[in-house]
């Protein structure tokens, strides 16, 4: 072998640092513990795993609007040989992002064997940038991993494959993976439908069977929505949009979350991928279709995600950086880095540009593209050195979150009932409760961290949650003051949720699904003083259906009144919830005053 050879092979060696880097990411960081949507699938499908009852349907049902699919089918795989161990999942995120290399690094291969070794280091700490760290520190999120390695697979299929039935078939059936993966149908199959007619598929019964396939993926991506989506948001800040796209596509490469970096990021990006593939167009222009697909991937998943969260993005946050995009805009770098490449190695073998069919101006500006493109993209290749460098350096500080803290709090919790453990869990979401019933389940079962010696035994079942671990609380527009505080009742510190208003007031508490038989209680109190007002405590209780959207009628669960002028002792309360179990609900605080302002009205520790 020559030593030029000898020196490319030791060189493309090189992509196995970043792939080594991120399993040592995942062993060192992360933590056997299940993480906010996860107690509601993967660890309710180890469960129904353990004892023999899982279903179908409880793989393909979607939580807050995922499927989690391929999560929670490898958990169905491996709970029965790992009792259920999430360092598992994390890893597999790690292996699909290997597999995507992989079959990029092939397709680079395909145009010139020489390129795709002198790519792959490049190409891998791409797809292995540390800015996903927190996707693969937690396992559900390997979902994004799943997509993308289909999006790889479907491209490989439909360019190595002849155009035949054959080929489209198996492009279909990945495309319903990923699509149960990560449940966005809607552009999903647009990216397939671009591929196809690049490769050269013109029979229309190709083009019918794939649109159909894709409406029927659509209708039931749409049927899963827990909020209906309302069209003329795309249009009303169409603004927004853009920009958060446009920042999304920068993400990759955003070593600092800062939103004017990202902007900046995605706008040299997008100028230097139409300049590439302008000249890749007329030079071979077979060797642009496939980064085309590619890029057109992550451009409409920049889209798809800014209309689903423009309502987060007020133009100055930056949403639009947060780790867990990364993964979905990495293939827009892919794409350009293979084409600048392509570029470089066609100018540098002396191919000549094709100008046939194109007007004077535009073969002109084409032509000053090729005198000035090295330039061009040896700006950016340092710049994409320089932004990896950074991300990677910056890593150790910003982007790498330590789990094993919150595993550890987690082996104790059915004994502890530390609630700040349970809400870090739950991640801060309106999930609470769910964690410590899920906890419980787990350890009697012996799953997950609670595998381990010694066994943990479980505390007392009922147990009082204070209110404001439930879940967020919403006020009134004529709420001046409501809050959680601490309060001095005859001599003693009391937790408590206090109310101020002036005439009436409310505070809606939602939170999920009452699985076991719950009680409301606290103890009414106002503060006496000279002005202060009679003031009647109500508690109202509404179910939800369909998706958390639907809200039934309200009903009166408690009425109270409390006159400071007459009793200066709290007054203890307690109202069942039955009628509401099993089902997900919001509970009303309500108050109401004979109209002189000035109540310091108060829940005292207010808990189910």
């Amino acid at each position: 072998m020559p030593k030029h050879a000898r020196l490319l092979m030791l060189w493309s060696a090189l992509a196995l640092l970043p792939i080594a880097n991120a399993v040592f990411i995942v062993l060192e960081r992360g933590a056997n513990r299940p993480f906010a949507e996860e107690w509601f699938d993967s660890a309710l499908v180890a469960i129904a795993t353990h004892d023999g009852t899982l279903t179908l349907q409880q793989l393909l049902t979607p939580q807050n609007d995922y499927p989690h699919f391929t999560t929670k089918l490898f958990v169905a795989l491996h709970t029965p040989l790992t009792r259920y161990d999430l360092r598992l999942d994390m890893l597999l995120g790690v292996a699909m992002s290997a597999a995507t290399l992989l079959i990029v690094i092939y397709l680079v291969g395909r145009q010139d064997r020489g390129m795709a070794l002198l790519l792959a280091p490049l190409l891998s700490a791409l797809i292995f940038t540390p800015r996903q760290a927190v996707n693969w520190l937690t396992g559900f999120q390997n979902v994004y991993f799943a997509f993308v390695l289909c999006v790889a697979l479907i491209v490989l299929v439909i360019e190595v494959l002849p155009i035949s039935w054959r080929a489209l078939w198996l492009a279909a059936l990945l495309t319903i993976f990923g699509a149960l993966a990560l449940g966005v149908a809607p552009f999903y199959w647009l990216s397939g439908l671009m591929a196809l007619w690049l490769r050269g598929y013109r029979s229309w019964r190709h083009y019918a069977v794939w649109l159909a396939l894709s409406a029927l993926l659509t209708a039931h991506f749409l049927a899963s929505l827990s909020t209906p989506q309302n069209p003329s948001l795309l249009l009303s800040r169409l603004d927004l949009v853009l920009s958060f796209a446009v920042a999304f596509l920068g993400s990759p490469l955003a070593f600092i979350p800062r939103l004017w970096l990202g902007l900046a990021l995605g706008l040299v990006g997008i100028g230097l991928f139409v300049a590439n593939g302008l000249l890749l167009w007329r030079w071979r222009a077979e060797w642009l279709r496939v980064w085309a697909v590619l890029a057109f991937f992550s451009a409409l998943s920049a889209l798809v995600t800014a209309y689903g969260r423009w309502f987060h993005f007020d133009g100055v946050s930056a949403y639009p950086l947060a780790e867990r995009y990364v993964t979905n805009g990495v293939p827009f770098w892919l794409a350009l880095v293979a084409v600048s490449a392509s570029n470089w190695l066609l100018a540098r073998q002396g191919a000549p540009l094709n100008f046939e069919g194109l007007p004077r101006a535009v073969a002109a500006f084409i032509s000053w593209l090729r005198r000035h493109s090295h330039r061009l993209n040896g700006v950016m290749w340092a710049g994409l050195g320089a932004s990896l460098a950074l991300s990677l350096i910056l890593a150790q500080v910003r982007y790498l979150p330590d789990e094993k803290p919150v595993g550890e709090c987690l082996r104790t919790l059915p004994l502890t009932r530390d609630f700040e453990c349970a809400v870090r869990l739950g991640a801060g979401k309106s999930n609470f409760l769910p964690v410590l019933a899920r906890a419980d389940q787990l350890a009697v079962r012996r799953l997950g961290v609670f595998a381990q010696e010694p066994a943990v035994e479980l505390g007392s079942e009922r147990v009082a949650v204070p209110l404001e671990y439930i879940g967020a609380g919403t006020p009134s527009g004529e709420s001046p003051d409501s809050r959680f505080t601490t309060w001095q009742i005859d001599g003693e510190a009391q937790r408590v949720f206090l109310q101020q208003p002036p005439a009436t007031q409310d505070w809606t508490v939602w939170f999920q699904r009452v699985g076991a038989p719950t009680d409301f209680e606290a103890a009414l109190y106002v503060a006496p003083s000279e002005s202060a007002p009679s003031v009647t405590f109500r508690l109202y209780g509404q179910a939800l259906s369909h998706g958390l959207t639907v809200l039934e009628p309200r009903r009166l669960l408690l009425e109270a009144r409390y006159n400071p002028r007459e009793r200066s002792e709290p007054m203890p309360i307690r109202v069942s919830l039955a009628p509401f179990l099993n089902r997900s609900i919001r509970l009303m605080l309500l108050l109401e005053t004979d109209g002189a302002a000035g109540a310091q009205a108060m829940w005292i520790e207010p808990r189910l």
